[in-house]
C-alpha cells in the first residue's frame, strides 16, 4: 500500500540502492539498514510494534507526493533538457 515504507538492505544492486534512496527522501531511513545483522535487528523490533505501521504511513505517503520524486513538472523538464544537449552535442560532434 501506498505510504508503508518497506525495510530494504542496501545493498549493490539496482533496486535495493533505489529502495534506499527512495526511503532516504521521503524520511523513513530508519527503514534502510546498512547490513545482515541490522536488517534482523530491525525486522524483529518492527515486527514487535506494529501500531508503528500506522503512524508512519501518512507522514511517508505525504512525504512523498511532496518530494522531487513526485514533481512530474521538474522531471519532464530536466529530462527534456538532457535530451536537447544530447541533441545538441551530436549535431556539432557530426558537423
Amino acid at each position: 500500500a501506498m505510504g508503508v515504507p518497506v525495510l530494504t538492505l542496501q545493498g549493490d544492486r539496482y533496486s535495493a540502492r533505489m529502495t534506499s534512496s527512495f526511503l532516504n527522501v521521503v524520511g523513513a531511513s530508519d527503514f534502510v539498514a546498512a547490513t545482515e545483522e541490522e536488517y534482523v535487528s530491525k525486522a524483529v523490533g518492527f515486527a514487535s510494534d506494529l501500531s508503528a505501521f500506522t503512524e508512519i504511513k501518512t507522514p511517508v505517503g505525504d512525504a512523498f507526493w511532496q518530494s522531487p520524486l513526485a514533481n512530474r513538472a521538474a522531471f519532464s523538464e530536466a529530462f527534456f533538457s538532457l535530451i536537447e544537449s544530447a541533441w545538441s552535442e551530436r549535431g556539432q560532434a557530426a558537423a
